[in-house]
Order: structure tokens, then sequence, then C-alpha cells
């Protein structure tokens, strides 16, 4: 069983994922540490990074995701990124406008315009990166507004027992 949790910047992703990792006892990928990871690897940043980086990136994820029995990832792209990995169990989450801010707030990353420049280059770079259109699997979708990442990741194993 391979969960792969995506969503927009401050809804939970990372959080839910961990936790999620330890209620079910398996490893679990972050693929925004996994490209700063690459960055560092290549003395850049990660907004220096090119497309054929970024493929390089999801090549590494789609070919982990195709060959581990049981394993969480989460990151911002995966549904345009394990379109074609048969298998995975996509989970979308989502929060409101409001609470994502709050959410980035507190996590010292800014104020709101930080916040919509952050959404402004998570949509830039999926346009850049994503841009033919493939079917993706239709995704459970879960709204975090007002929940705590425990009861996130309780209702995302209700969702898909595993």
């Amino acid at each position: 069983m391979v969960i792969a949790i995506c969503g927009r910047s401050s809804v939970g992703k990372s959080a839910v994922a961990t936790i999620l990792g330890a209620h079910l006892g398996v490893p679990v990928r972050h693929c925004g540490e996994s490209v700063k990871e690459y960055a560092r690897q290549c003395n850049r940043s990660a907004s220096e990074l090119a497309n054929a980086d970024h493929q390089t990136i999801d090549d590494a994820t789609r070919r982990i995701a195709a060959t581990t029995d049981r394993l969480i990832i989460e990151g911002t792209f995966l549904d345009s990124v394990l379109t074609e990995v048969p298998g995975v169990i996509l989970v979308r989450l989502l929060c409101s406008e409001t609470e994502r801010q709050q959410r980035f707030a507190g996590r010292g990353s800014g104020g709101d315009d930080a916040f919509r420049a952050r959404d402004a280059d998570d949509d830039m770079l999926r346009s850049r990166l994503y841009v033919e259109s493939r079917s993706s699997p239709t995704p459970i979708d879960i709204d975090t507004s007002g929940l705590t990442a425990d009861e996130v990741a309780h209702r995302i194993i209700e969702a898909c027992n595993p």
C-alpha cells in the first residue's frame, strides 16, 4: 500500500504524513525535503533547480512508489507526478485559505505577502513542469480546516482501510 498525500502549502501534508507513517508503521518520503537535499548536493538552492533536475527527482519518486509495498509519500505535486504509477492511493488535503494563511504565518514563514508568493511560485512551478494533461487518479479529498494532524491521519486510515 502506497498512500500519496498532496495539496497546497500549509494544508498539513508533512505533519499528517509523519503521524500516518507512525500509526501504520511505514516509512515516509517528504518530497520537499528530497528537493532540498538534491539542491544541496548540486550546490544550488531549490529555486535554482532546472526542469531536468525536477524530472530526476520525480523519476526517483515514481520509482520508489512503484517498487515499495508500504510507503507514505507527501508532496505538493504528487497528483501529477504519480499519475502513471498503479496502486497508489492519492489523498488530496484541502484547507480554507484563511486557515492556510494562519498556519503559514505560525511556522514563521512570513506574512500574507510571503504566503501569496509561495502559492504563486507553486502555481508557476506546476505550470512549468506539468503542462501536459494526464489523467490523474481520483483523489480522496479531505478538508483539514479545523482538524488536528492526528484527526486527519485517522480520516485517511478510515478512507483507505489499510
